[in-house]
């Protein structure tokens, strides 16, 4: 099954991780996948995941990588001390934050965490956020994003997360 956003970048939504620059075209060449996929999570389940924050020396570009992904080459982990990072999640792209089905940062909402200096994020939200989904499928789309202490706002991920219907409905 085949994606499009909307702005002309597309990819296949049945890999778990989509294409990079290499792959999909783009100009920028800055060896970060576009959009990815997250694995789904189940109604009613408590979201978690963890990524790493990394910048490209040569492009000035900012992207993530998961645990057990190399590096792209020229990267390095973004020091988050000071930084905002903030999680989004909702029905689609145009959407408004208040809308949305989980918005977590590290600051006031709680849910994001980032530890250390080696560019780490921990995402965590509510298990209570998707209790409410019907009985089929949703996709939601989410991106993280980080505020460095001279207000740029830079996007570390974007992509899809597939939210499944669960069996038990009592917890």
């Amino acid at each position: 099954m085949r994606w499009d956003d909307g702005w002309g970048i597309g990819g296949d939504e049945e890999s778990s991780r989509s294409a990079g620059c290499a792959a999909c075209g783009c100009p920028c060449a800055c060896g970060f996948r576009i959009f990815r996929k997250r694995p789904p999570i189940r109604r009613g389940d408590t979201l978690g995941f963890q990524i790493q924050a990394l910048s490209n020396a040569q492009t000035g570009q900012y992207g993530a990588i998961w645990p057990g992904e190399p590096m792209p080459p020229n990267t390095a982990p973004v020091n988050l001390a000071g930084w905002r990072v903030i999680f989004t999640a909702k029905y689609e792209f145009p959407d408004w934050d208040n809308q949305a089905v989980w918005q977590l940062d590290n600051e006031m909402l709680g849910g994001v965490s980032t530890p250390g200096t080696g560019g780490g994020v921990s995402v965590s939200g509510p298990a209570i956020n998707t209790t409410g989904f019907g009985d089929g499928p949703v996709r939601l789309v989410y991106d993280v994003q980080g505020i460095d202490s001279s207000g740029n706002v830079h996007t570390f991920e974007t992509g899809s997360l597939p939210v499944l219907p669960d069996v038990t409905r009592a917890i």
